[in-house]
Protein backbone atom coordinates (compact mmCIF):
# COMPACT_ATOMS: atom_id res chain seq x y z
CA UNK A 1 0.00 0.00 0.00
CA UNK A 2 1.56 3.33 -1.03
CA UNK A 3 2.07 5.93 1.66
CA UNK A 4 0.04 9.09 1.55
CA UNK A 5 1.92 12.02 0.04
CA UNK A 6 1.92 14.11 3.23
CA UNK A 7 3.43 11.31 5.37
CA UNK A 8 6.19 10.65 2.84
CA UNK A 9 6.97 14.36 2.68
CA UNK A 10 7.16 14.61 6.48
CA UNK A 11 9.43 11.57 6.65
CA UNK A 12 11.80 13.09 4.08
CA UNK A 13 11.84 16.44 5.91
CA UNK A 14 12.47 14.67 9.21
CA UNK A 15 15.44 12.73 7.81
CA UNK A 16 16.84 15.87 6.24
CA UNK A 17 16.49 17.79 9.53
CA UNK A 18 18.09 14.94 11.53
CA UNK A 19 21.01 14.76 9.11
CA UNK A 20 21.49 18.53 9.29
CA UNK A 21 21.51 18.48 13.12
CA UNK A 22 24.05 15.62 13.22
CA UNK A 23 26.28 17.45 10.75
CA UNK A 24 26.15 20.64 12.82
CA UNK A 25 26.97 18.72 16.03
CA UNK A 26 29.94 17.01 14.42
CA UNK A 27 31.30 20.37 13.26
CA UNK A 28 31.04 21.69 16.82
CA UNK A 29 32.94 18.70 18.17
CA UNK A 30 35.72 18.84 15.59
CA UNK A 31 36.28 22.60 15.87
CA UNK A 32 37.91 22.61 19.36
CA UNK A 33 40.15 19.70 18.37
CA UNK A 34 41.28 21.58 15.29
CA UNK A 35 42.02 24.69 17.38
CA UNK A 36 44.21 22.65 19.79
CA UNK A 37 46.43 21.44 16.95
CA UNK A 38 47.98 24.90 16.67
CA UNK A 39 49.04 24.84 20.35
CA UNK A 40 51.70 22.94 22.28
CA UNK A 41 52.61 21.65 25.72
CA UNK A 42 55.62 21.88 28.05
CA UNK A 43 55.95 19.00 30.52
CA UNK A 44 58.79 17.99 32.78
CA UNK A 45 60.16 16.50 35.94
CA UNK A 46 62.05 18.20 38.81
CA UNK A 47 64.59 16.14 40.80
CA UNK A 48 67.49 16.69 43.18
CA UNK A 49 71.07 15.67 42.34
CA UNK A 50 70.37 12.11 43.57
CA UNK A 51 67.37 11.77 41.24
CA UNK A 52 64.69 12.04 43.94
CA UNK A 53 61.52 13.91 42.95
CA UNK A 54 61.11 17.41 44.40
CA UNK A 55 57.51 17.95 45.49
CA UNK A 56 56.06 21.47 45.11
CA UNK A 57 59.03 22.96 43.27
CA UNK A 58 57.98 26.28 41.74
CA UNK A 59 58.17 26.35 37.93
CA UNK A 60 57.60 29.75 36.32
CA UNK A 61 56.99 30.13 32.59
CA UNK A 62 58.41 33.31 31.06
CA UNK A 63 57.42 35.58 29.34
CA UNK A 64 53.82 34.59 30.20
CA UNK A 65 54.39 34.84 33.97
CA UNK A 66 52.48 31.59 34.50
CA UNK A 67 53.56 29.34 37.35
CA UNK A 68 52.99 25.77 38.45
CA UNK A 69 54.10 23.53 41.30
CA UNK A 70 55.52 20.07 40.74
CA UNK A 71 53.41 17.18 42.05
CA UNK A 72 54.55 14.47 44.48
CA UNK A 73 56.34 12.74 41.59
CA UNK A 74 58.15 16.00 40.68
CA UNK A 75 56.13 16.42 37.47
CA UNK A 76 54.74 19.67 36.07
CA UNK A 77 52.86 20.66 32.89
CA UNK A 78 51.85 23.79 30.97
CA UNK A 79 49.19 23.27 28.28
CA UNK A 80 47.64 25.26 25.41
CA UNK A 81 50.79 27.25 24.62
CA UNK A 82 51.38 29.14 21.40
CA UNK A 83 54.40 27.91 19.42
CA UNK A 84 57.64 29.67 20.30
CA UNK A 85 60.50 29.81 22.79
CA UNK A 86 59.85 29.95 26.54
CA UNK A 87 62.07 30.17 29.62
CA UNK A 88 61.34 27.99 32.64
CA UNK A 89 62.60 29.33 35.98
CA UNK A 90 62.66 26.52 38.55
CA UNK A 91 63.16 27.17 42.26
CA UNK A 92 63.02 25.15 45.48
CA UNK A 93 64.02 26.06 49.04
CA UNK A 94 67.65 25.14 49.70
CA UNK A 95 68.49 24.70 46.02
CA UNK A 96 70.02 26.99 43.38
CA UNK A 97 67.41 28.53 41.03
CA UNK A 98 67.76 27.21 37.47
CA UNK A 99 66.58 28.57 34.12
CA UNK A 100 65.96 26.30 31.14
CA UNK A 101 64.73 27.09 27.62
CA UNK A 102 61.94 25.15 25.88
CA UNK A 103 60.79 25.39 22.27
CA UNK A 104 57.06 24.76 21.83
CA UNK A 105 55.90 23.28 18.52
CA UNK A 106 52.23 23.02 17.52
CA UNK A 107 50.70 19.68 18.41
CA UNK A 108 53.81 18.48 20.30
CA UNK A 109 55.01 18.10 23.90
CA UNK A 110 58.30 19.83 24.74
CA UNK A 111 59.97 17.79 27.50
CA UNK A 112 62.07 19.70 30.06
CA UNK A 113 63.61 17.70 32.92
CA UNK A 114 65.38 19.71 35.61
CA UNK A 115 67.96 18.45 38.09
CA UNK A 116 68.35 20.93 40.94
CA UNK A 117 71.65 21.52 42.73
CA UNK A 118 71.94 22.18 46.46
CA UNK A 119 72.51 25.84 47.28
CA UNK A 120 75.82 26.56 49.00
CA UNK A 121 75.01 29.97 50.43
CA UNK A 122 74.44 29.83 54.21
CA UNK A 123 71.34 31.47 55.59
CA UNK A 124 71.48 33.35 58.86
CA UNK A 125 68.39 33.82 61.01
CA UNK A 126 68.42 36.07 64.10
CA UNK A 127 65.53 36.30 66.53
CA UNK A 128 65.72 39.05 69.15
CA UNK A 129 63.43 40.02 72.03
CA UNK A 130 63.64 41.34 75.61
CA UNK A 131 63.18 39.22 78.67
CA UNK A 132 60.36 40.30 80.99
CA UNK A 133 61.12 41.20 84.64
CA UNK A 134 59.09 39.85 87.53
CA UNK A 135 55.70 38.28 87.02
CA UNK A 136 54.16 40.20 84.13
CA UNK A 137 50.48 40.63 83.42
CA UNK A 138 49.45 38.57 80.38
CA UNK A 139 48.17 41.65 78.56
CA UNK A 140 51.38 43.71 78.95
CA UNK A 141 54.17 41.11 78.92
CA UNK A 142 55.83 40.70 75.55
CA UNK A 143 59.44 39.85 76.39
CA UNK A 144 61.21 36.70 75.26
CA UNK A 145 64.85 35.66 75.57
CA UNK A 146 67.21 36.45 72.70
CA UNK A 147 68.04 33.53 70.42
CA UNK A 148 70.60 33.71 67.66
CA UNK A 149 71.83 30.88 65.45
CA UNK A 150 73.40 30.33 62.07
CA UNK A 151 72.13 27.68 59.69
CA UNK A 152 73.53 26.35 56.48
CA UNK A 153 70.97 24.42 54.44
CA UNK A 154 72.73 21.43 52.91
CA UNK A 155 70.73 18.50 51.68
Amino acid sequence: MPLPFSFKSRLTNSLFLTTLILLACSCLLVSPLHAQQGRGVIAGHVTDSAGAALWRARVELQPLALSAKSDDQGQFIFVNLAPGDYNLVVSYVGFTTLTKTAMVTAGRVARVDVQMKVGSQPEEITVTAERGHGKPKPSTWSGLPTISFRCCLLM
